[in-house]
């Protein structure tokens, strides 16, 4: 699990640095897929429905790589949920990752006062309601930075569905045993980084700890590319990711295609 891991986060910094390597299948190689029934991916990804978080480019993963969950605001309903209890217990997923980002529109309109979410369709009420569940809205409410907020409400709403996971009692299982890592994620819409946190994972004696191999978040430096353009990507050097990413993430840039 912790190898499929880092090789997520090694993905993840060869597209936010404009180095993605994965190219679309031909015809020959789709044909081998679908002969592969079913297909054997190694992770699991709920993510927003938004269409600006497209999980396999993010993570540059390429058709049967990851097996993927997308919901308004990375929530787990029974249908969501019963796909990654799928996922955990059938296709044997070695990582599962919940993924919310920056400027989601959902987790913002779950925070509206509850008269606003009755006027809302039944469907939709009951799903922004359930958002809510796992906000601290008194705690965000004293956030004055509109960007610190922004984050603190997403990084609460993927908590949320990570501590569900946990409740499941196979799933929970398998990751006490170090068959499976669950993580929450946030994605940066600009910078293109997906910071890990709220990682579960129980590593075996036999493999080094992942925080030793690969740092597991860049949570606390990915401000450093906030503000920067959409296409910033394509301009990062690998000394200028480098610097922005931290020290620590060298490997990580090397691995990921650097020269």
């Amino acid at each position: 699990p912790m190898e499929v891991f880092a090789e997520l986060q090694r993905g993840n910094a060869r597209f936010s640095t404009g180095r993605s390597q994965r190219p679309e299948r031909n015809a020959m190689e789709r044909c081998a897929l679908a002969r592969h029934s079913p297909p054997e991916p190694s992770v699991a990804v709920v993510g927003c429905a938004d269409s600006r978080v497209p999980v396999e480019l993010v993570f540059d993963q390429g058709a049967g790589d990851v097996f993927v969950v997308r919901t308004a605001g990375s929530f787990l309903a029974a249908s969501s949920l019963a796909s990654l209890q799928y996922a955990a217990r059938h296709v044997k997923v070695k990582v599962i990752v919940v993924l919310g980002h920056e400027h989601c529109s959902t987790v913002q309109a779950a925070t509206e006062p509850q008269d606003q979410l009755e006027k809302e369709p039944q469907e939709l009420k009951q799903l922004l309601k359930s958002v809510r569940s796992a906000l601290d809205v008194d705690r965000l409410s004293k956030v004055q930075d509109r960007r610190a907020w922004d984050r603190e409400a997403t990084t609460m709403n993927v908590r949320g569905q990570v501590e569900r996971l946990m409740r499941d009692g196979a799933i929970r299982e398998r990751v006490e045993t170090g068959d499976l890592i669950i993580s929450g994620a946030f994605y940066g819409l600009a910078s293109g980084i997906v910071d890990f946190f709220a990682t579960q994972s129980m590593p075996k004696s036999t493999e080094p700890k992942l925080q030793e191999r690969l740092p597991s978040s860049l949570e606390t430096k990915r401000n450093k590319l906030v503000d920067a353009p959409a296409d910033i990507g394509s301009k990062f050097s690998k000394k200028a990711a480098i610097a922005a990413l931290g020290q620590p993430h060298r490997s990580t840039l090397l691995e990921a295609g650097f020269p």
